[in-house]
């Protein structure tokens, strides 16, 4: 059983290519109290033509094509962790709520911001995160986000200390330098580093930035 699990946000930037066939993952047998929390959603976002329903479903570690996702050896890391390590992933995403690296989704046009964040606190994204860890008996979450991005007001609301077996949580972010690429980038990179060190050791800088590690539990 894995013990540790990894939080991150989506992006803007997306492709059609699978780079994973054989791969997939039922989240929603993770989550059956809050499943209908995210199917409800999806179900709005595609009436609304915010998720479009006839570009081909695809693995979202393929679908998303950001800096920080095209970061080298990422997703090749990601995807190896997911079957033969000992981290989980899940994705905050504006348009499914959440999901996991081998979700088939479909293309979408949506930010994590503004009204959309209020929907989805609202109407109870972080009880669904909340059950995944609990169901999933994750010792230590980590979340991974930009510093302003809104995905750590989901993460946030989560009800951290309802979680029993959980030792410690948070989110890191990079502060003191400029440039969303750049820090998308150097996110990316302290990821990797952290999970070669097994979360034993968190860098107080990483390049010319300060890790920031905002403790949720």
């Amino acid at each position: 059983m894995k013990k540790t699990l990894l939080v991150l946000q989506c992006c803007k930037r997306k492709r059609d290519i699978e780079l994973y066939p054989n791969e997939s993952f039922d989240l929603t047998s993770k989550i059956p109290r809050t499943k209908k929390i995210l199917e409800d959603a999806i179900k709005r976002f595609s009436r609304e033509g915010i998720i479009d329903t006839t570009s081909k479903p695809i693995t979202a570690l393929s679908r998303y094509n950001g800096h920080f996702y095209n970061t080298p050896g990422l997703k090749m890391r990601i995807a190896d962790e997911i079957k033969h390590g000992s981290c989980q992933f899940l994705i905050i995403s504006a348009a499914y709520g959440l999901v996991h690296p081998f979700t088939k989704i479909h293309n979408y046009e949506q930010q994590m911001k503004g009204k959309i964040t209020r929907y989805w606190i609202k109407n109870g994204l972080p009880r669904v995160l909340e059950e995944f860890i609990e169901n999933g008996k994750y010792k230590k979450v980590y979340g991974f986000f930009s510093k302003s991005a809104d995905y750590k007001k989901i993460f946030e609301e989560v009800n951290w200390h309802k979680l029993k077996e959980l030792k410690e949580a948070g989110y890191f972010y990079l502060d003191g330098i400029r440039g969303i690429n750049k820090t998308l980038k150097l996110s990316a990179i302290l990821m990797l580093k952290l999970i070669d060190k097994n979360f034993k050791e968190k860098p107080h800088s990483i390049k010319d930035a300060e890790v920031v590690l905002v403790k949720t539990k």
